[in-house]
């Protein structure tokens, strides 16, 4: 993964990661289709491009504005949000698995970020039968990530 590359706007984010942007896109729609997913994520809805393109560019624009060294490091331009306005969700365009994680900020005796994962292959999660999956078991495991990640920092 990319480490800090500084992307000047949607279009400059666009040469680099055009590809892995558009399968995310395209395996969002599809998992949007999937009653199941959309019961245990409501969070995550669906966008037009242009909506798409916003929140993105709305993502730059925030890291671009990072100053402390530790966020810099961690948090990264090539990160897509997945979840509209909410930042809960992302995937890391330079990462081929396409690896669905969340973030956060850990203020307790030691402070750090760290991540949690969600789904750790994307592209392998639309080629599965959905209606098969369990997104209830997968979203548990996400909040036991969470709270392990945590817990590091006590």
């Amino acid at each position: 993964m990319e480490t800090g590359l500084k992307i000047a706007d949607f279009e400059s984010l666009l040469v680099d990661f055009k590809e892995p942007y558009e399968k995310v896109k395209q395996a969002l729609t599809k998992l949007k289709t999937c009653e199941t997913f959309n019961e245990v994520f409501p969070e995550f809805i669906e966008l037009n491009d242009a909506q798409w393109e916003q929140f993105q560019s709305d993502w730059i624009r925030i890291t671009a504005k990072l100053t402390r060294e530790e966020d810099i490091e961690f948090v990264r331009q090539s990160f897509m949000p997945l979840t509209y306005n909410l930042y809960e969700y992302y995937v890391d365009l330079s990462d081929p698995k396409l690896t669905v994680f969340g973030i956060a900020y850990a203020h307790q005796k030691t402070s750090g970020w760290f991540k949690y994962l969600l789904f750790e292959n994307l592209e392998e999660l639309i080629q599965s039968d959905l209606e098969q999956v369990e997104f209830a078991t997968l979203k548990q495991h996400c909040q036991v990530n969470f709270s392990e990640g945590f817990a590091k920092y006590f």
